[in-house]
């Protein structure tokens, strides 16, 4: 899923959850990292260069 209310909502739960991140993403998400210190159970993926989707879905599909 991407950044949203329902992404905050699951990670707030415990519950499992994968967010995709534009390149530029808004600062709240940290930068350089794959977790989110807010959301133990998070994931986060984001492109290496605006755009660069098949690097992300590369990454998730691993």
């Amino acid at each position: 899923m991407t950044d949203s209310s329902v992404a905050h909502l699951a990670g707030a739960m415990g519950k499992p959850v994968w967010v995709l991140l534009g390149h530029s993403a808004h600062w709240l998400w940290l930068l350089d990292r794959a977790d989110n210190p807010r959301y133990p159970s998070m994931r986060v993926f984001r492109p290496r260069v605006e755009g660069d989707w098949d690097y992300v879905f590369r990454l998730c599909l691993a």
